[in-house]
């Protein structure tokens, strides 16, 4: 399954625009869809506070000039990880997983979704970008040469409306 999930990012990656870089190609980060489940709420709720998120994040990097990756930080909100070279040994890529907790999140507006007592109806929404990862890269060589490269991306979430009496907690029908 992991290997699937790193597959997947990684063409997302080669055949999506939102694959170009802002650090000229020598990092690129990518998000997968973090899954929510929310239950049947009142009429009246208009905001929702979520709650943590699992977030898995792919680094792809490529340091120039002989250099090597020395250390990789991705963040979101308050909560980073940091990973150093010898976690990233020679890889070209690296995949992140951490959980950023419900306090470090903004309530997000969804007005009519997954209400109680109506037709189940839009059983899923996706908030493309409530959250964004940050990542930082840090390259260096032997002779002590450094440079230091960002990226970012937007983390999609998906809402998943679970009724109370339910035995399956998502829907498999996306």
């Amino acid at each position: 399954m992991k290997i699937l999930r790193h597959l997947s990012l990684l063409g997302a990656m080669l055949f999506s625009p939102t694959g170009i870089s802002a650090s000229g190609g020598i990092l690129t980060v990518l998000a997968t869809e973090a899954i929510v489940e929310i239950r049947p709420g009142a009429a009246l709720r208009h905001q929702l506070a979520l709650p943590g998120l699992d977030v898995t994040l792919l680094a792809t990097f490529n340091c120039q000039n002989g250099n090597k990756a020395a250390s990789l930080t991705v963040s979101i909100s308050d909560t980073y990880q940091y990973y150093g070279p010898d976690l990233l040994g020679d890889a070209a890529s690296f995949e992140a997983s951490f959980n950023v907790p419900a306090n470090q999140l903004a309530p997000v507006s969804v007005p009519g979704f997954c209400i109680e007592g109506r037709p189940a109806g839009n059983r899923r929404m996706l908030l493309p970008g409530i959250a964004t990862a940050q990542a930082s890269l840090r390259c260096g060589g032997d002779d002590g040469t450094a440079s230091v490269h960002f990226d970012s991306v937007a983390v999609p979430v998906t809402l998943y409306c679970v009724e109370e009496d339910s035995s399956d907690s998502l829907p498999l029908d996306k």
